[in-house]
């Protein structure tokens, strides 16, 4: 009995002596950023904060959709990124706390001029690297003010959550903060990024059109000093030679009708390297594996795949015209030429500085195609 007294009391003594909860503060105490925004003039910075109301988000999830949640974007400037920051603190009542901030969006001019961007935006201890990361042309708040279906927020949107897009129609990748600055640091690749944008012409309610976000097109980066924004029509042949791709339509036709609907996926992609002549020639081969979703016209299954391929390398040859274009690895060749031959990728491209591929570097392309399945069922051979 008196060992259990014992006990007793210094249990007692032990849960008296425990820290408790004392630095927590309520939600309804704070402002979480959900979005963060950044743009730079040469001179001054813009830092867009975008927060939404948590609590009706619990509210909806249990009731039902209602009235819509509010949407909130603050704007600070200043000199530098933690004087915008601190002059936002001035008007927003209470706390803010990065920690919860899931999307980045940088204007063009922003990301072209400013050096080590991610070195200025994550000297907060409080952000996170797996942010996804956009590019715009536009107007931030505006990316930030957009609708979503059902009254939601921002967060059941494109900006939030890419990847359910993504896997629907995959044209450009999303990409986080983490990947792009690997891939900034590799001499032999460039980096692609989302551009995003909206679009109030696709849907509708009964009160109007609804502005919803869209990715418009993609930013690159090369260490041959190319910046810049291409519309998403000019990459369409991007697609065919990025082993990420997860689904997309391809409606086979010729120069008098269109014959069928594919959905393509499962991409396997394979680059060889060789040196001929002191030159480096390439050789891809691309897999395509999918299904026969719509039939439009009467065609046999090789003339099918016969026309579906002549599509698919016409698409990839105009991507790789606009690649020797614009200077731009798009097709990640020096990648596959630098793993193969690190000494001769150096020596030739000055250490990635200088672009080297010509019309006669893509010696060869082979497109395989196999459609097993008609829709949902399995095609008879």
């Amino acid at each position: 009995m008196f060992r259990s007294s014992i006990k007793i009391c210094l249990i007692c003594i032990v849960l008296t002596l425990m820290p408790g909860c004392w630095s927590a503060v309520d939600i309804q105490n704070q402002h979480y950023v959900t979005s963060l925004g950044v743009d730079y003039d040469g001179e001054m910075f813009f830092v867009y904060a975008q927060i939404v109301r948590f609590e009706n988000i619990a509210r909806m999830e249990s009731q039902g959709a209602g009235s819509p949640i509010n949407t909130y974007v603050g704007k600070g400037e200043g000199t530098s990124l933690n004087i915008a920051v601190s002059n936002l603190y001035a008007t927003s009542q209470v706390r803010i706390d990065w920690g919860h901030t899931k999307a980045i969006v940088v204007t063009e001019r922003a990301i072209r001029s400013l050096e080590k961007l991610a070195g200025h935006i994550y000297r907060s201890p409080e952000t996170r690297y797996n942010t996804w990361f956009y590019v715009t042309d536009g107007s931030i708040e505006e990316i930030f003010l957009t609708n979503s279906f059902y009254d939601r927020t921002s967060l059941f949107s494109i900006l939030h959550m890419p990847m359910n897009s993504f896997r629907q129609g995959s044209t450009v990748p999303p990409i986080q903060m983490f990947k792009y600055i690997s891939i900034s640091n590799e001499p032999d690749r460039i980096t692609v990024i989302p551009v995003i944008g909206t679009d109030n012409e696709q849907w509708k309610t009964n009160e109007g059109k609804l502005k919803l976000l869209k990715i418009i097109g993609a930013y690159f980066e090369s260490h041959n000093g190319v910046k810049k924004i291409l519309p998403i029509d000019q990459l369409e042949g991007m697609r065919w030679i990025d082993p990420r791709l997860t689904r997309t339509m391809l409606t086979v036709k010729d120069e008098e009708k269109e014959y069928a609907v594919l959905i393509l996926h499962n991409t396997k992609v394979k680059k060889k390297t060789k040196l001929v002549n002191g030159e480096p020639k390439f050789t891809v081969e691309a897999h395509f594996k999918g299904s026969l979703n719509e039939y439009l016209s009467e065609l046999d299954y090789p003339k099918m795949i016969q026309l579906a391929r002549k599509q698919i390398e016409k698409e990839i040859m105009e991507a790789y015209e606009l690649s020797l274009k614009e200077q731009l690895d798009l097709f990640y060749l020096m990648h596959s030429f630098r793993m193969k031959d690190p000494d001769a990728w150096k020596r030739m491209t000055n250490n990635g500085k200088k672009f080297i591929l010509d019309e006669k570097s893509l010696e060869h392309l082979e497109i395989d195609i196999d459609i097993p399945y008609n829709g949902k069922y399995k095609r008879r051979r």
